[in-house]
């Protein structure tokens, strides 16, 4: 698997390819976290429709969530719009377990899945 992270003006830009694997996810994530200026953070577009074969559950899904509702929430202000992108019938389902449980958890992030880049891109760069 491989993944690109990019800060952009006011947002963070995930994008994935090939085998998604929990430990990617992890990786891409503390990554993403590591970056500077997150304070000025307002979106995040997370794409995975590249992603050609999925090995993570939704127990995965669900510590993901748990870790960005309470440890890296900290350091995104409230209100960050988050745009999940995928298509694929193995993914989607981990995906809305993330969202299911991200709500659960009360995040102050507005998450959402999406099937299209442009769509995706639409919505999380709206204010």
């Amino acid at each position: 698997m491989s993944y690109s992270v990019n800060k952009e003006s006011n947002g963070i830009r995930i994008i994935l390819t090939g085998t998604l694997t929990a430990e990617d996810i992890f990786r891409c994530n503390r990554e993403a976290f590591m970056l500077d200026h997150l304070e000025s953070v307002q979106w995040g577009i997370w794409d995975a429709t590249q992603v050609n074969e999925v090995k993570i559950s939704k127990t995965d899904a669900n510590q993901t969530a748990g870790l960005d509702a309470t440890l890296r929430a900290n350091q995104i202000p409230d209100g960050l719009k988050l745009a999940l992108i995928s298509c694929a019938e193995a993914l989607n389902p981990i995906i809305d377990e993330y969202i299911q449980t991200m709500n659960y958890l009360n995040s102050t992030w507005e998450c959402k899945r999406f099937c299209d880049l442009e769509s995706a891109e639409s919505w999380a760069k709206s204010r």
